[in-house]
């Protein structure tokens, strides 16, 4: 008994292929020949996948410490504004020197 090939919606006939994916390891499936996946490329994809979520998590960090350097710079500047550094007590020591 002649089967014919399954047929996609753009009218090309359509290609068994195994899925290879982790989710669906050995899955048959019908597809399209003119859409092919690149193993190749997919691969990379994954790759480059990886490297943008490791650099977001480097990014959170870059943020955190900006801010931190930020609220310790604040501090230090709004420290010194209100005579609460430790200039303060130098040019205390310095005035009853020269008395």
């Amino acid at each position: 008994m002649d089967e014919e090939a399954p047929m996609c919606w753009c009218g090309k006939a359509a290609t068994i292929r195994t899925s290879w994916t982790n989710s669906n390891p050995g899955r048959r499936f019908s597809m399209c020949v003119a859409k092919a996946v690149i193993p190749g490329l997919l691969k990379s994809r994954n790759k480059l996948e990886k490297s943008v979520a490791k650099a977001r998590q480097i990014e959170k960090v870059v943020w955190v410490l900006l801010v931190a350097l930020w609220v310790l710079f604040a501090s230090i500047i709004l420290g010194e504004m209100c005579g609460c550094g430790v200039n303060k007590k130098k040019s205390l020591e310095l005035a009853s020197a020269i008395e």
